[in-house]
């Protein structure tokens, strides 16, 4: 017949077999297997940690950058500006100073007009009176003095 009691002796064994295997494989497997699983779970969260930290940092260089091209930029601009009004003005200078000899040029050569006309009047001048004296002594047949 079925016996519903179990033997003392069996239960015993079989705790003392049950209590062996569980110590054993808490020493040997899951001891071992907990520490891996914590130990990369430390590795991961370093790691995310970590690429946080980096991503922060490149954000702050970005930006960093950012300002730093914007600064160079308006840098930039501010030069430009600049040299374009220095070559303004020195243009201006050089267009100043060619109207100036231009000027000078064109008053120089009306002076020598001016003298040429002057010698040239006179010339005529001579020329009409000889030229006259010239008809004069031809019509009368005369010297005409």
């Amino acid at each position: 017949m079925i016996d519903l009691i179990p033997n003392p002796v069996h239960l015993a064994l079989q705790m003392a077999i049950f209590l062996v295997t569980l110590f054993g494989l808490n020493f040997l497997v899951f001891r071992p297997v907990l520490r891996l699983i914590e130990k990369r779970k430390s590795l991961t969260e370093g790691y995310r940690l970590e690429a946080e930290g980096l991503s922060q940092k490149t954000e702050g260089l970005i930006d960093q950058y950012e300002n730093k091209m914007k600064a160079a930029r308006e840098d930039g601009l501010g030069a430009k500006a600049q040299l374009t009004k220095s070559g303004e003005l020195k243009a201006g200078e050089i267009l100043q100073a060619s109207r100036q000899a231009v000027e000078a040029s064109l008053e120089q050569h009306r002076h020598e007009l001016q003298g040429e006309a002057k010698e040239a009047q006179l010339a005529l001048r001579k020329y009409t009176r000889d030229l006259s004296e010239e008809m004069a002594q031809k019509i009368l047949g005369r010297k005409v003095s």
